[in-house]
């Protein structure tokens, strides 16, 4: 059964409620800062990774992907809007797994990871990687499954540290992976994607805004804020004034353009890495 629709609370705006959530120091929840859930959906910004990677994993040209980064780069919202996409396209899920999914698509059974620098219950990090990377032993991709594909998000010190520390059971992979992250080349199926490197200010090689200006538009986007339209505080409410500069045709770009250039000279300087999670906090 449905639950009935809960009218709105006079003068209140349940998408600054959502916005709120995203703010990492919130002293309510910052549920907002981790993982896709329907808040992070309605102001999702698409990348490189859902544009090129996703279709390309769930197409079979890739045996693992490695995803490494700060916490906050994104890693576990793409791994579950690429598994969003493969349930829209047929797949069949299998046993349940708290820090990821196991399905089957178009034959080939795909394993997802969150977070591969977490123990999971009793099971302790190193046994959780053994369990994952198993598939990818040796010193030769000769018996490495075909029809097996295998993603996982972590800490690129983690990642590092367990592949040097069992380089005997790992040795081929773990040349892959040292090179991936140095270059991004893709070699034997195995695709290693350093987020430390991406930049939030810059813009696509199509011309494509940069995620900066993207986040910041759907942030801001109108449907978001028809309710401050009937809200009596509205004449006096700074959040409705700085949305109202944001939706401005001559003002908005400009304000905007403002905000990107302080966050490119942050960049520039190279003591900070800009995450997302960093980004919609701000």
């Amino acid at each position: 059964v449905n639950a009935p629709v809960q009218p709105l609370r006079p003068n209140t705006n349940p998408f600054v409620e959502q916005l709120q959530t995203f703010y990492s120091q919130s002293q309510n929840t910052n549920a907002g800062t981790r993982g896709l859930d329907s808040t992070m959906l309605q102001t999702y910004v698409p990348t490189l990774l859902d544009r090129d990677l996703l279709p390309a994993v769930l197409a079979g040209e890739f045996r693992l992907v490695v995803i490494t980064g700060n916490a906050g780069d994104g890693k576990t919202a793409f791994l579950q809007t690429l598994e969003k996409e493969a349930f829209g396209s047929g797949a069949v899920a299998q046993a349940p797994r708290a820090n990821g999914a196991r399905f089957v698509l178009n034959g080939r059974t795909y394993l997802t990871n969150y977070d591969g620098s977490q123990d999971e219950g009793d099971t302790s990090n190193d046994d959780v990687l053994h369990s994952f990377f198993a598939p990818f032993h040796g010193a030769n991709p000769a018996a490495w499954p075909l029809d097996a594909i295998h993603l996982i998000a972590i800490n690129e010190g983690r990642l590092v540290d367990f592949l040097t520390t069992y380089r005997d059971r790992y040795g081929y992979l773990g040349q892959l992976v040292e090179t991936g992250l140095r270059s991004g080349t893709a070699t034997d199926g195995v695709a290693v994607v350093n987020l430390n490197l991406r930049s939030v200010v810059a813009a696509a090689q199509d011309g494509e805004p940069s995620i900066f200006a993207r986040l910041l538009r759907a942030l801001t986007a109108p449907a978001n804020w028809t309710a401050c339209q009937t809200c009596d505080l509205k004449a006096r409410c700074y959040v409705h004034h700085n949305i109202q500069t944001f939706q401005d045709p001559q003002v908005g770009p400009k304000v905007a353009k403002r905000l990107e250039t302080l966050y490119t000279l942050v960049h520039l300087r190279g003591e900070k890495h800009t995450t997302v999670r960093m980004l919609r906090s701000a």
